[in-house]
């Protein structure tokens, strides 16, 4: 099952990234292929250590990444304080639009636990 990882990033010390790296982890560990903002800034030569974008570094295409990547999944899990966040709130307003499940991550964590499953099947819990 792929899943979108959303949540605050800007105005938090270093972009939120432990938070986004930690959940990334338990995901992948219950079984989840995971699609993460965190990861793909990176990718794109961001670096959280510093409160200021890079030189080169391009917001409006990470955000378009943001947007696909939130369509191609089967879900997407959103961080504590994701209702805070102009882009959290973009990309969960883009899911339900689509029609994809919006779950918490402590929900889609314990859905894991009790569906061994729970990579092929669709669906992990109740739309939020």
């Amino acid at each position: 099952m792929i899943i979108y990882l959303s949540g605050p990033m800007r105005g938090y010390p270093q972009d939120n990234w432990p938070a986004f790296i930690n959940a990334t982890a338990q995901l992948r560990a219950a079984g989840y292929d995971v699609l993460s903002p965190a990861e793909h800034t990176m990718g794109m030569g961001h670096d959280p250590r510093t409160q200021e974008r890079q030189a080169g570094f391009d917001l409006k295409a990470a955000l378009r990444w943001a947007c696909d990547a939130v369509l191609r999944s089967d879900a997407v899990i959103v961080l504590d304080g994701w209702g805070g966040s102009l882009g959290a709130n973009a990309e969960v307003a883009l899911a339900k639009a689509a029609g994809i499940d919006v779950v918490p991550l402590a929900d889609a964590l314990m859905a894991a636990e009790h569906r061994p499953d729970v990579a092929a099947g669709p669906g992990i819990g109740g739309a939020s």
